[in-house]
C-alpha cells in the first residue's frame, strides 16, 4: 500500500491523497524438492494473485503450515514488475514427509521389565494436503506378551481458518503377572483406551507472542483384572474395578519468543462428564471409595492444570532451563486423573508414577554447557552436558476417614543431551535422591535413558 498525492487544484486548504493497495503479481516457489507447488500454494489460501495480500491472514498461513515438521517457508514480499503490484517469493525448506522412528527408554518396571521399545511410522502429507497421521507400537523387549501399547494420532490444518484438529486414538495392555502372598496367588492386569479430539484456534500473531486456545474432549476407560487367592476379585478391593472418565477441557497457551530466550506457559481448565458405561457416581466410588463407608471419588470433578518454561542463553553459550507444571482441584480424583509427582520427565531418580496426589507441584532447573560437539570432532552433532535440580510437592484430597498428608520428592544429578543429525536423538540423566518418596529413599540412585532414531 502506498500514498500518492494526485495532480490537483488546492482550493479551501484541502487536499486529497490517493491510497492505492498494491495487488499480488506473481508468485514464485523455490526450495521445494518433496513438497509440490499445488501442496505450497493451498497452504497459502491468503496469497492470491489479483488480490491484496492480508498481513494477518498470510502471517496466520505461515505459522500453521511451518508445524509441518518435514517442510517449512518463508514470504518475501517485492515490488512487482507491473504497476501498483507486489511480487511474492516463497521460500521453502522441505525432507520427506515419510518418517520411520524407534525408540528405546527405561521407563518400564520390574514385573513387566524396565524398558520399552517402541516403532513408529509418520506420514506428514496425506492427500498432498499436510494432513499427518502418526501409528506407534510399543513393547517391552523382556516381556513382549505383558506389554501392547497401540496409538494412532491424526492432525488435520484448516488453512481457511488458520486452525487444526487433532485427533487421537490409542490402546494399551498390561499384564502385571502373577505374584505369590500369604493370601494365595495375586495376578493383575490392566486395559486402557483413550480417544481423544481437540481443536486448536490459533490467535492473531502479536510481535514476539503467539497464543492459542484448545478446546478438548477425551473418552478414557480403565478397565482392570485382579484376583487374589480364594478370594478372587473380592480379595483385590478397588483394583478389580473400571472406570471410564469424559473429560472436557479448555487450554490457553503462550509463546513468548525473544533473542535471548523463550518463555512458554499454558492453564488449562477440565471438567468431567459423569455418565454412560462405567462412568456413573457408583463407579467412581467402586473404584477410589471412603475407608469409612463415607462418598468415595467425584464423578464431576474439576481441575485447573498449569505449566510454564523459560529458557535461554547465558554468556559463553551456556544455557538455562526452568520449568514448572501445577494441578489443582478441590475434588478427590481417580488415579487416571492423579498428579504423578515423579518420574523421567518430573523428579528423575524415581520409577515412573510412583508416588502421585491429587494436586501438587513440579519444579525443575537445568543448566546446559556450551556446545562440545567440534571439541569431540562431531561435524554435524550436537553435545551438551546438563546439572538439574527437581522438586515436587503434593497431597490428596481427604474422603472421609483419609488424612491429607503432604509429599514431597526431590532429586539432583547430571546428564546430557545429544544430537546427530536430524536421525538420532539421546538423553542421560543420572539422578541422586535428595527427598525421600515411594519406595527411594535419600541418597538412592537411578539413571534414566531415552533414544530416538528416525529416517
Amino acid at each position: 500500500m502506498h500514498v500518492i498525492t494526485p495532480e490537483q487544484e488546492v482550493t479551501g486548504g484541502a487536499i486529497i491523497f490517493e491510497v492505492i493497495e498494491a495487488r499480488v503479481g506473481k508468485i514464485t516457489v523455490s526450495g521445494n524438492e518433496h513438497y509440490d507447488q499445488d501442496n505450497i500454494r493451498n497452504a497459502l489460501p491468503a496469497l492470491v494473485e489479483g488480490v491484496t495480500p492480508s498481513a494477518r491472514k498470510l502471517s496466520s498461513n505461515i505459522r500453521l503450515a511451518n508445524e509441518n515438521p518435514t517442510r517449512q517457508m518463508g514470504v518475501v514480499l517485492a515490488v512487482g514488475e507491473a504497476e501498483n503490484t507486489v511480487d511474492a517469493k516463497v521460500n521453502v525448506q522441505d525432507s520427506s514427509p515419510h518418517k520411520f522412528f524407534l525408540t528405546l527408554d527405561n521407563t518400564g518396571n520390574q514385573s513387566t521389565g524396565m524398558y520399552r521399545t517402541g516403532i513408529g511410522y509418520q506420514h506428514n502429507n496425506l492427500f498432498n494436503r499436510d494432513h499427518a497421521a502418526t501409528f506407534n507400537y510399543t513393547t517391552s523387549p523382556s516381556h513382549t506378551n505383558n506389554v501392547t501399547q497401540f496409538s494412532v494420532s491424526y492432525r488435520l490444518p484448516i488453512y481457511s481458518l488458520g486452525d487444526s484438529i487433532d485427533l487421537i486414538a490409542a490402546y494399551s495392555d498390561t499384564d502385571a503377572g502373577t505374584t505369590s502372598t500369604v493370601a494365595g496367588p495375586l495376578t493383575f492386569s490392566g486395559k486402557g483406551q483413550v480417544y481423544s479430539a481437540h481443536y486448536n484456534y490459533y490467535l492473531p500473531r502479536q510481535g514476539n507472542y503467539t497464543s492459542k486456545i484448545i478446546a478438548g474432549f477425551d473418552h478414557r476407560a480403565y478397565l482392570n483384572t485382579c484376583s487374589l487367592g480364594a478370594f478372587g476379585a473380592a480379595g483385590c478391593g478397588p483394583s478389580a474395578f473400571d472406570v471410564t472418565i469424559h473429560p472436557v477441557s479448555l487450554t490457553y497457551n503462550g509463546t513468548l519468543t525473544k533473542p535471548a530466550y523463550i518463555f512458554d506457559y499454558a492453564a488449562t481448565l477440565v471438567r468431567n462428564l459423569p455418565g454412560g458405561s462405567r462412568g456413573s457416581t457408583a463407579d467412581f466410588n467402586n473404584v477410589r471409595p471412603s475407608p469409612i463407608g463415607g462418598a468415595g471419588a467425584r464423578a464431576d470433578y474439576t481441575i485447573l492444570r498449569l505449566n510454564g518454561s523459560l529458557s535461554g542463553v547465558l554468556p559463553e553459550n551456556w544455557q538455562y532451563r526452568f520449568a514448572a507444571n501445577a494441578q489443582y482441584t478441590a475434588d478427590a480424583l481417580v488415579s487416571g486423573e492423579s498428579f504423578g509427582l515423579v518420574g523421567a520427565n518430573t523428579v528423575r531418580g524415581f520409577l515412573e508414577r510412583e508416588v502421585s496426589s491429587d494436586k501438587g507441584y513440579v519444579f525443575n532447573a537445568e543448566i546446559y554447557t556450551p556446545e562440545l560437539a567440534s571439541s569431540l570432532g562431531m561435524q554435524s552433532g550436537s553435545f551438551r552436558l546438563l546439572a538439574f535440580i527437581d522438586h515436587s510437592s503434593g497431597q490428596i484430597v481427604p474422603l472421609a476417614g483419609e488424612i491429607a498428608t503432604r509429599t514431597t520428592a526431590g532429586s539432583a544429578g547430571a546428564g546430557f543431551r545429544f544430537a546427530y543429525g536430524n536421525n538420532l536423538v539421546a538423553k542421560f540423566d543420572w539422578a541422586r535422591v535428595t527427598q525421600s518418596a515411594g519406595n527411594r529413599t535419600a541418597g538412592s540412585n537411578r539413571g534414566h535413558i531415552s533414544l530416538v532414531a528416525s529416517w
